[in-house]
């Protein structure tokens, strides 16, 4: 990249945004990976939190009907020990 021969055929102010773009352009080819490797962890992230909800949610829905079952079989009035 030859800027003095940029800035003679497009001026500064178009030189200076040319010079802009490539920057931001390398900028970007470098963090894409770092990037890409960090939004992939995030989404295994939530994968697995949603896993962890849906096994909380059937734990304590047996939890529920375990509960209902014990409170089912013990007899209203009846003190226990």
């Amino acid at each position: 990249m030859d800027i003095p021969h940029i800035v003679t055929d497009f001026g500064f102010p178009s030189a200076l945004l040319l010079i802009i773009a490539w920057s931001l352009r390398s900028a970007g080819k470098f963090l894409a990976p770092l990037l890409r490797s960090g939004v992939e962890k995030h989404i295994d992230l939530v994968d697995t939190l949603k896993f962890n909800i849906v096994h909380q949610t059937e734990l304590l829905e047996n939890q529920s009907e375990t509960l209902k079952e014990i409170h089912q079989a013990v007899k209203p009035g009846v003190a226990n020990p």
